[in-house]
This record gives C-alpha cells, sequence and structure tokens, in this order.
C-alpha cells in the first residue's frame, strides 16, 4: 500500500471527513478535514484538525464557515477564532469569479525594551488580491491579475475591468 484515504459521508452524501494513512498505515500524511452543509447542500463550514501531520500534532483545530450569495456562489470563507482571517469573493451577473480578496492578521513579538524587560509587539494586516476578467472567448480565457499589499486593516482592493468585444 502507498496511502490509504478514509472518507466519510453524511446522510445525504456529502463528504464530511477525510483522514488519509502513510504506507505503513501507521500515520496521517495531511491535515483530516470535517464539514457540515445546509438543506441546500452547501457547505457551511469546514474544520482542519490540527493533528494531521507530525509538524501539527498538537495543535488546535481550524474551523471556517461559509458564506453564500442567493445564486449559491460562495461569498465570505471566515476563520471562527481569527476575525481578520477571511477571504471574500466577488462574482458577475454571469456567476463567474471576478475578484478574491484574502485577509490576515499577522501579530509578532520584536523584541525586549529596557531594563524593564517590557516586550513590544507588531501587528500587520496583509492583503492578497486577486482579480478576474473575462474576454469573449470565455471559459477558456481568464486573465488574472494579482495584488499584493499590507494595510493596516483589512480592506477590499476595486477591481478595473475592461470592456472587451467577444
Amino acid at each position: 500500500m502507498i496511502e490509504q484515504i478514509d472518507y466519510q459521508y453524511d446522510a445525504a452524501g456529502q463528504r464530511i471527513a477525510k483522514t488519509t494513512l502513510n504506507g505503513n498505515g501507521t500515520g496521517s500524511q495531511d491535515t483530516p478535514m470535517r464539514a457540515s452543509f445546509d438543506a441546500a447542500n452547501r457547505m457551511r463550514s469546514i474544520t482542519f484538525t490540527g493533528t494531521g501531520t507530525s509538524a501539527n500534532a498538537g495543535s488546535s483545530d481550524i474551523s471556517y464557515s461559509l458564506s453564500y450569495d442567493q445564486n449559491g456562489n460562495l461569498t465570505q470563507k471566515q476563520n471562527q477564532l481569527e476575525p481578520n482571517d477571511k477571504t471574500t469573493y466577488a462574482w458577475d451577473a454571469n456567476n463567474r469569479l471576478i475578484q478574491m480578496n484574502q485577509s490576515k492578521t499577522i501579530s509578532s513579538n520584536t523584541g525586549t525594551t529596557g531594563t524593564t524587560g517590557n516586550t513590544s509587539s507588531s501587528t500587520s494586516t496583509t492583503v492578497l488580491s486577486t482579480s478576474f476578467s473575462y474576454d469573449g472567448l470565455w471559459p477558456k480565457n481568464p486573465k488574472h491579475h494579482h495584488t499584493r499589499q499590507p494595510s493596516p486593516q483589512h480592506r477590499a482592493i476595486p477591481l478595473r475591468r475592461r470592456a472587451s468585444l467577444g
């Protein structure tokens, strides 16, 4: 056996858990997950358990809630424990992904100052924005535009689309 992948499904046939064992069957190779779905079969939450790899052993679970628009398009993935760790998605009238913004706040201790030993800290938020524009050859030619910038707080980066004849 090279590896073994085990899936668990709910009564509606939705995959709700996954674990992977290595070739000798003694340990996970990836991060196991659990998921829940609503009545419309949309994934509403996903949890990655922290014991999937030896590097993550003993770490806590990471859970995300998922939100959708009235067309069933994913609009937000929100870390349930970290309010500044979220990804938002924008869609056009044809249900095509046109923008994705991912933000995460990172805090760090930067050292000690003076004889009191006070620790100074620094917090920054990074926003990664990916925009998509489509030409008349859709779906074959989506154009990707990436922007990465630090920002003092989460903010959307506006999308500029060019009109094109197709």
